[in-house]
């Protein structure tokens, strides 16, 4: 799975199961941002938003499930 962790200028810096990659945000259709979820297409990257927001309410269940 690649996810975005950061953005540092023009780069994505991408969290993978095998550690992180930049990936120059030119090569993302969309706008980027951190925790976003990414697919490989055509020689670039887009967000898979369904995927990203499965795993941003995922992680908010579990941190809302921390002060309950």
């Amino acid at each position: 799975m690649l996810i975005i962790d950061r953005i540092e200028g023009n780069i994505a810096v991408v969290e993978t199961d095998g550690g992180h990659i930049d990936i120059p945000l030119t090569d993302i259709l969309g706008e980027a941002g951190a925790g976003d979820v990414l697919g490989k297409v055509d020689g670039g990257y887009r967000i898979k938003k369904h995927a990203t927001e499965k795993r941003r309410d995922e992680i908010n269940r579990k941190l809302s499930g921390l002060w309950d």
